[in-house]
């Protein structure tokens, strides 16, 4: 009786995670954005296109076709993230507030609700937030 309770408990735990129950099998949109005065960037992904728009001194706007792999691979950087706390991400530095970095904040947004991330140094967001962005800023760097 014992061991049928452990082994009842251990599936209820481990099957109704909180964090991203499911969320991640939800999730419709990636939206990395990077800003100052005078430029912006941003790379919105679903999951059959990516839209790259860069302003400034010039403007470039592509639109590519996302593979299921890369969707994937977006997917799983992602499995161990809570989508309610990227809010409120400890920053590991603050050029922002003087313009030594352009002001960057990652958007996902799922079938029921949109998490934006708090604000963060282009090129160095919070950890929790490292391995996604090193993959969307690589499906970036193939587009021509």
């Amino acid at each position: 009786m014992k061991l049928t309770i452990a082994i009842l408990i251990t599936v209820l735990v481990t099957t109704c995670n909180p964090k991203n129950r499911d969320a991640s099998a939800s999730v419709q949109q990636f939206i990395y954005q990077a800003t100052t005065r005078g430029s912006s960037y941003s790379c919105d992904l679903t999951e059959n296109e990516m839209i790259i728009t860069s302003e400034g001194r010039e403007t470039f706007k592509k639109s590519v076709n996302v593979e299921t792999y890369q969707w994937q691979e977006l997917i799983s950087s992602i499995k161990d993230v809570s989508f309610q706390g990227i809010s409120q991400l400890k920053v590991p530095s603050s050029d922002r507030h003087s313009d030594r970095a352009r002001i960057a904040t990652l958007t996902i947004i799922t079938q029921k609700k949109t998490y934006r991330s708090t604000d963060f140094d282009e090129g160095n967001p919070p950890r929790d937030l490292v391995p996604l962005i090193n993959r969307i800023l690589a499906l970036t760097q193939t587009v021509d």
